[in-house]
C-alpha cells in the first residue's frame, strides 16, 4: 500500500518526508513480529522434541475451586525421563511393558499419580501374579484423536519400545465429527496432528484465518485470556466455567447429524491403527470411553453432563455445557 501511494502521489519527496517515521515504525513492528515468530517456533519446537505434552519431572494442579465430583483436589502429575506419565520401567531383569494412550480419559490430568488408571492397572497385574514384572506408562494427552496416536505412533520411538498399547479412544473423534456436523473431519484432524507434533500452541489453526497460524499472536492471545481469567478469579473468588454443570440439565438437546460419513472415517483410523501395530510388530488393545448419554434420563442425571456441542467448521453452534 506505501509503494502504490508513492507511485500515485504527485510530490513523492513530500510524501516520504511525512510518512518516513510512521513507515519505518510500521516495519519495525513487523520485523521485530517476524523475529518474535521464529523465536517462539525455534525454542517450542527445540525444548518438545522428545516429549508428548509436559517435560519431564513433577508437576503440580490445583482443581480445588473447580467443584468438579471425582476428581483430587490437587494433583502430582509426574513426567519420567521417557516423556511418559508415571515411573520408569525397571532397568533390571524382564519386564512387560505396557503403554496407554489416549485422551483426556487416559492423561487422567486431575487424578493424581497414584490415582489414574494406568497406575492402577500396573499395580493390579503385579498384585495378580509375581512371575514377570509389568511396567504401565501413560502416554494420554487431552483432546487427541485417533489421527494424533496414528501420528504419534510413527514419529515416537518410545511407544514403540511396549509390548502391549492400549487405546482408548472414541470420544475426541465424535466430538470432531460433531463440531462439523457430519461433514468430513480427515484432513483437519491431520492438520491438527501435524500441529501437535510440531507443539503448536493451544489455538493455533491453518484453516481459521491468518492470525491464528501465528504462533506470537495466539501465544499473546492465550496470555491475555488467563490474565482476564486470574483477574476475575481473584475479584469473584469464582472459577468461571462457561456453561454451568446445573445449566446443562435445562439446556436444549440438539439432534444429531448424520454421522455415517464420521463412522466410516473412524473405522479406517481404528484399523490404520491396528496396521501399524502389526508393522511394529506389538500387540494391541481397543478400548473406548464408557457414555451415560441416552434417551429418558432423569433431571438429576442430566445435571451429571460435562458438555457437548454440534457446530459447523469447527465452531460450535450450541454449547450443551462446559
Amino acid at each position: 500500500m506505501a509503494l502504490v501511494a508513492v507511485l500515485l502521489t504527485r510530490d513523492r519527496q513530500r510524501f516520504l518526508n511525512r510518512m518516513a517515521k510512521p513507515l519505518l515504525i510500521f516495519f519495525g513492528i513487523c520485523i521485530s513480529l517476524a523475529f518474535g515468530e521464529v523465536a517462539v517456533r525455534a525454542k517450542i519446537r527445540y525444548f518438545n522434541r522428545a516429549v508428548l505434552r509436559y517435560s519431564p519431572g513433577k508437576h503440580d494442579f490445583d482443581f480445588t475451586r473447580w467443584h468438579v465430583l471425582g476428581v483430587s483436589p490437587k494433583v502430582t502429575f509426574t513426567v519420567n525421563a521417557m516423556g511418559l506419565r508415571g515411573p520408569m520401567p525397571p532397568q533390571v531383569g524382564k519386564v512387560y511393558k505396557i503403554i496407554t494412550i489416549g485422551g483426556s480419559t487416559a492423561e487422567c490430568i486431575a487424578q493424581n499419580d497414584a490415582q489414574e488408571w494406568p497406575h492402577l492397572l500396573m499395580m493390579e497385574l503385579n498384585q495378580r501374579q509375581n512371575v514377570l514384572p509389568v511396567w504401565v506408562g501413560n502416554a494420554g494427552v487431552s483432546g487427541l484423536t485417533t489421527v494424533d496416536h496414528a501420528s504419534c505412533l510413527r514419529r515416537l520411538p518410545v511407544l514403540r519400545r511396549a509390548d502391549l498399547l492400549i487405546f482408548l479412544i472414541g470420544v475426541n473423534d465424535l466430538t470432531a465429527s460433531l463440531l462439523y456436523n457430519g461433514a468430513p473431519t480427515q484432513k483437519v484432524l491431520e492438520d491438527r496432528a501435524e500441529l501437535f507434533a510440531e507443539h503448536a500452541p493451544n489455538g493455533v489453526s491453518h484453516v481459521r484465518g491468518l492470525l491464528r497460524r501465528s504462533w506470537l499472536l495466539v501465544l499473546i492471545r492465550n496470555s491475555l485470556k488467563n490474565l482476564s481469567l486470574m483477574i476475575f478469579t481473584w475479584r469473584s473468588g469464582k472459577v468461571p466455567t462457561g456453561a454451568s454443570l446445573s445449566g446443562r440439565a435445562v439446556g436444549p438437546v440438539l439432534s444429531l447429524p448424520d454421522l455415517r460419513l464420521a463412522l466410516e472415517e473412524y473405522a479406517h483410523r481404528v484399523r490404520t491403527l491396528e496396521q501399524q501395530c502389526r508393522q511394529y510388530h506389538l500387540r494391541c488393545v481397543f478400548l473406548t470411553q464408557p457414555t451415560m448419554w441416552r434417551a429418558g434420563l432423569s433431571f438429576a442425571e442430566e445435571s451429571l453432563f460435562y458438555g457437548g456441542a454440534v457446530g459447523y467448521r469447527g465452531v460450535p453452534r450450541l454449547c450443551l455445557g462446559s
